[in-house]
């Protein structure tokens, strides 16, 4: 006799479970950070102040880049999550989320990271931000590797967050 397949929530469902698998509301944590450095760099460039469109499109690269770090770290870490007691009841271990739908998740992001990150030059002729949109997301994609061979990876993580205001100084400066 065969076991039968898992049957995975309808689309809604699937998409609550991986936000709270990665802690969509985590993303808060640095926002402020990053808002204090696009009000920061306003004032120090008053030529650039940071208009709501900016901020708006800061957000959403926040958004999409962190989703797409935590998207590559559980499909990375699935198998090592499943052997763990801690972490074998998420989503992507548990079989309750297919590692094709976090993956398509990721590639959305990283797709609405880089036309977020365009907004800047289209909108406000800053090409700046597109310009570091594929280093900030391999510095991202790699945390999840790093942490495999180095004892220094919570450092690593220290400077991606640390990239958010950053990002935001060079988005509206």
């Amino acid at each position: 006799m065969t076991a039968s397949p898992v049957q995975l929530p309808g689309f809604r469902a699937r998409l609550a479970l991986f936000a709270g698998d990665i802690k969509i509301h985590h993303t808060v944590f640095a926002l402020p950070w990053a808002l204090l450095a696009a009000v920061l760099a306003g004032r120090t460039h008053p030529q650039t102040p940071p208009t709501a469109g900016k901020l708006l499109l800061i957000l959403l690269c926040m958004i999409a880049a962190r989703t797409v770090a935590m998207s590559t770290n559980r499909l990375l870490d699935r198998q090592l999550d499943r052997r763990n007691p801690r972490t074998a009841r998420r989503p992507l271990a548990a079989g309750t989320l297919s590692p094709l739908f976090v993956g398509i998740i990721a590639a959305v992001c990283c797709i609405g990271f880089v036309a977020a990150t365009a907004g800047f030059e289209i909108v406000y002729k800053n090409p700046w931000p597109l310009l570091l949109a594929g280093p900030v997301l391999a510095y991202l994609w790699g945390y999840p590797l790093i942490k495999r061979f180095s004892g220094l990876c919570h450092y690593y993580l220290g400077v991606a967050l640390a990239l958010a205001p950053v990002c935001a100084w060079v988005a509206v400066a």
